[in-house]
Parts: structure tokens; C-alpha cells; sequence
């Protein structure tokens, strides 16, 4: 389309995009800047389990030619808010666009939904029928809504009208329970559906020792068996924020505890004094 900015490539480069319509109907692909938290290699099963499926994948290639089958898949993530399922999202961007030279489009609502569904089909594939797709479809609940026009457009998405190959769909949700049968009971939409839930100790600990340890300095205060054993229960964005609050700006953990996860800490913690208290004068 006409711009002062337009840069005419023989493909895209790897890396996330975003796929919108203009006013005519002209097809607009920008690239994003994904700002993330720093990635840490946490031992908790959920994410190695959906790595190691997608990394599966990749390498059957030939068997889905052979075996004569549209060489796509699709994975949903579900669980409670901020259990680490945009952490996972970002391991498969980076595998795929940095190890297999992919492209990864983000569909947020139906407008992008709309536009992108229209672009694979009429363009991408036209230009590019083999580059590894990833389309990443985050809090899909907000796309599905029974017979709706939205939803009918998603399921022939997912079912991958024109055969298009080389294809990974990945969506989250909170509210499984939301999504209709159409999405949930037909096996070849989504092949994979798995629950993300909140870290055990083991992986609470490794989370906190690079998080802390490497960087923050600030667990002199507290033990790691603290550290751990208070936030029994609670989601990566909830240790997160935690960690903000009692090593950036010094609250103290018992009190941000309580406010993250509207509970007072178990009694047999509380024998350790916080960051900030400062002792009455006699």
C-alpha cells in the first residue's frame, strides 16, 4: 500500500507480527517489540511437558506427509490468571523464530482475527507456503460465543481452510469452561489441551534463587525456605509481584502477602522480622 514507510521484502523475517486492515481494506503487517520479563528455565512440568510436545511436532514432519496429513497442531493452555501460560507463549516465540526461523502473528479480538484469517489465506501463503506459523491466540474465551459469526470464523481457522501447512496454533484461557463444544470436544482443533498450574516448591525455589539471588541481593532479610514456603499456592505473576514489593520497594513480605492473596501467612512463619520494621523506642 502507499507509505512513506514501506519496505518491500521478499519475506518476513523472523519474529512476532500483527496483522490489521486500513480503511481499504489493504492488509497491514507490522512487526512488534515483545517486551517480556527475563526467561528463566523453570523445572515445572506444564512447561517442559508443552516444549517438549512442540518440539515433537517440528520433527514429524515427514511422518504427517507420509501418513498424508496437513502438517498442523494445535495446544490450549488453561488455568488460574498469571499461572505462567504467556511465560510458556514466549519460550515457543523464541524457539520457533530463533531455532527454526518462524514467524509468530498475535490475535488479541476479532478485528485481528478478521484480518489476519483474510492474510494467511490470501497473501502469506500465497508468498511464503512454507515458513513455520505460529498464531498465538491468548484468552480465546473473548473470541467464542456459540453460533456466533466471530467463533464460525476461529473454527475454520483452527480447522485450517486451504490445507495450510506448517502450521502451530496455540490459545489460553482462564475459563475453559467457557468455550463451547465446538471448540473443545472436535479433537483436530485442538490436539493438545493442557493445564497450567501453579508451581510446586521445587519450582518456587529455582524461580526465587535466580530471581533473588542473581539479581536482587535482597534475601539476607529472609530465608529461601521462606521465600518458598510462604507462596505455597500462588501464580508466577503473584511471585512476581511479590518479589517487587519486598525487594524494590521494601514493603514487608507478611503484609504483601496478605494482600496478594487476601490471607494472613501460616503462624509458623511469622517469627522472622520484615524488611522495614524498624523497633519501637522504650
Amino acid at each position: 500500500m502507499p507509505s512513506q514507510d514501506v519496505e518491500v521484502v521478499e519475506k518476513l523475517s523472523p519474529g512476532v507480527y500483527k496483522v490489521e486492515l486500513d480503511q481499504n481494506g489493504q492488509y497491514i503487517v507490522s512487526k512488534r517489540e515483545v517486551v517480556t520479563d527475563k526467561l528463566i528455565d523453570i523445572p515445572y512440568p506444564e512447561m517442559q511437558e508443552v516444549m517438549d510436545s512442540i518440539k515433537e511436532f517440528y520433527a514429524s514432519k515427514e511422518l504427517f506427509e507420509k501418513w498424508d496429513f496437513v502438517f498442523k497442531r494445535g495446544f490450549l493452555m488453561h488455568g488460574p490468571p498469571g499461572g505462567g501460560k504467556t511465560s510458556i507463549i514466549s519460550r515457543v516465540i523464541n524457539y520457533v523464530a530463533e531455532e527454526l526461523g518462524g514467524v509468530v502473528f498475535t490475535v488479541y479480538n476479532e478485528a485481528d482475527l478478521k484480518a489476519y484469517a483474510g492474510f494467511i489465506d490470501k497473501v502469506f501463503r500465497q508468498i511464503e507456503p512454507t515458513t513455520p506459523v505460529v498464531t498465538v491466540l491468548e484468552d480465546i474465551d473473548g473470541l467464542t460465543g456459540g453460533w456466533s459469526s466471530t467463533e464460525t470464523l476461529l473454527i475454520n481457522m483452527l480447522d485450517g481452510l486451504g490445507n495450510h501447512k506448517n502450521v502451530l496454533n496455540i490459545a489460553t484461557t482462564n475459563y475453559p469452561e467457557r468455550l463451547s463444544d465446538r471448540i473443545m470436544k472436535r479433537p483436530n482443533r485442538f490436539d493438545r489441551k493442557i493445564e497450567i498450574k501453579t508451581p510446586d516448591a521445587n519450582a518456587r525455589k529455582v524461580y526465587f534463587e535466580q530471581r533473588i539471588l542473581a539479581e536482587y541481593q535482597c534475601c539476607d532479610e529472609f530465608s529461601m525456605d521462606e521465600w518458598v514456603g510462604k507462596t505455597e499456592g500462588m501464580t508466577m505473576a503473584q511471585m512476581s509481584e511479590m518479589i517487587k514489593s519486598v525487594c524494590i520497594f521494601k514493603v514487608p513480605m507478611d503484609e504483601v502477602i496478605e494482600k496478594i492473596t487476601g490471607k494472613r501467612p501460616a503462624a509458623s512463619w511469622n517469627n522472622t522480622q520484615p524488611i522495614g520494621f524498624m523497633p519501637q523506642k522504650a
